[in-house]
């Protein structure tokens, strides 16, 4: 079987963990040849795509997608679409709130959704939230790349952020808790990556964002004792998938994060007194760091690492 993946971007975060990243990997696996191209650099037409079986798309949702898919499929492509986050429900903070929220991009990407062939999301509740539109929709976990190596260190006085601008929302809805932490916690450094919070008064570090392998050498390298997600609870957030548990989990670090996400070994909070309160509890030496770090990773290796995710894009693959 001869599949064309196509991406928006071949380096960001979301290539890695959802097409790109995990091609390689999917390929050796099932056989299969997989060719990874980025929509502008790709001519699309009938003597490109004819030597193709299927055709997977990453986070379609414009109308040149939808035109795509139909053109495909009546060559005789089966279509897989895949989408990380929901984005039929975009908060009003996300930068591209606008063009999301406008009907007809909703439409456009409903009608995709309803016109594939194999559907696949990143969280049960993601899948939950789409099942209006139809039921068979593939549960397919971000995972961790099986080539990326976990070395351990002693761990640091730091407490980890990262995340971009369109969490700005995420973490102004926790800022009084955020600087309550910093303020009583001067041993220890609060360190964010690739988004500064400046409406966040205390003192606080850093760190410019950086190509994500890059990033998991840099995040074992600082072996943080703690890194923390607050997030607001919104339709959108509630589909979000554990991705920073997964790195967090790597590092050895202790995550704390939404109650919604269904892992083990990590501090869940309801509200943002509780987000508080276990970040709290982590610093003052109330929580097993280290027996925490090793129930998560064991969880990790278990349940989220790509070779075994894979075998779900397999299945699917052999659905169709």
């Amino acid at each position: 079987m001869n599949i064309l993946f196509l991406l928006y971007d071949r380096t960001e975060a979301n290539s890695f963990y959802r097409s790109g990243g995990i091609a390689t990997d999917l390929s050796r696996q099932t056989g299969h040849k997989i060719t990874v191209e980025r929509w502008n650099e790709y001519e699309v037409q009938w003597q490109t795509l004819l030597q193709y079986d299927v055709l997977f798309l990453q986070r379609a949702f414009t109308d040149k997608a939808l035109g795509v898919l139909r053109y495909a499929k009546s060559l005789g492509l089966k279509v897989w679409v895949d989408y990380d986050d929901n984005l039929l429900n975009v908060s009003p903070e996300n930068k591209n709130f606008v063009f999301y929220s406008k009907q007809e991009t909703k439409k456009t990407i409903m009608q995709i959704i309803v016109e594939a062939d194999a559907v696949s999301v990143t969280t049960l509740s993601f899948k939950q939230n789409l099942e209006y539109l139809r039921k068979d929709i593939w549960v397919i976990p971000n995972a961790l790349n099986d080539q990326i190596k976990r070395t351990l260190k002693s761990r640091e006085k730091t407490v980890f952020w990262r995340g971009t601008d369109s969490h700005i929302y995420n973490l102004m809805s926790h800022g009084e808790q955020i600087n309550n932490l910093i303020e009583n916690n001067p041993d220890y450094k609060f360190l964010f990556m690739g988004y500064y919070p400046w409406f966040l008064h205390a003192k606080k570090e850093y760190t410019d964002a950086q190509d994500i392998v890059l990033y998991f050498e840099k995040i074992q390298e600082l072996a943080p004792t703690l890194v923390h997600v607050p997030i607001n609870i919104d339709a959108f957030n509630s589909c979000r998938s554990p991705i920073a548990f997964i790195e967090a989990s790597l590092a050895g670090a202790v995550c704390v994060c939404p109650h919604w996400w269904d892992i083990q070994g990590a501090l869940k909070y309801k509200n943002a007194q509780e987000y508080h309160d276990n970040i709290q509890a982590v610093i003052k030496g109330e929580v097993d760091v280290e027996k925490y770090s090793n129930m998560a990773w064991e969880y990790v290796q278990d349940c989220l690492m790509l070779s075994k995710v894979n075998q779900k894009r397999k299945l699917l693959l052999e659905s169709l």
